[in-house]
């Protein structure tokens, strides 16, 4: 019992370091949206080019053009200035990201 509790605790502080890092669990993909602020407003790009529509991931994972990130289930995520989305839905958080 102690062995497991142990492991449990050991898996939780990996965990923690992961989402305080921003690190990502998975790797980003090449389909890789990324916000950030042109002229005063929050954006989405990929590969230099502005989201003008807004994506739907095959997983079924939207991106919406205000940075508005809306998971199947339902749950909603809004991405900041430096932070990406990859096709799978993995969110990279950057912090302390300049505005320009």
């Amino acid at each position: 019992m102690t062995r497991i509790i142990i492991a449990i605790a050991a898996f939780t502080l990996m965990l923690n370091q992961n989402l305080i890092s921003g690190e990502p669990t998975k790797p980003i993909g090449d389909l890789t949206y990324c916000a950030e602020i042109k002229d005063s407003t929050l954006v989405i790009m990929r590969d230099g080019i502005q989201l003008t529509e807004d994506i739907v991931f095959d997983n079924g994972t939207e991106v919406k053009t205000d940075g508005r990130v809306i998971f199947p289930d339902g749950v909603t995520a809004t991405l900041k200035a430096g932070d990406c989305v990859d096709k799978s839905g993995i969110i990279k958080v950057e912090k302390d990201v300049p505005i320009k």
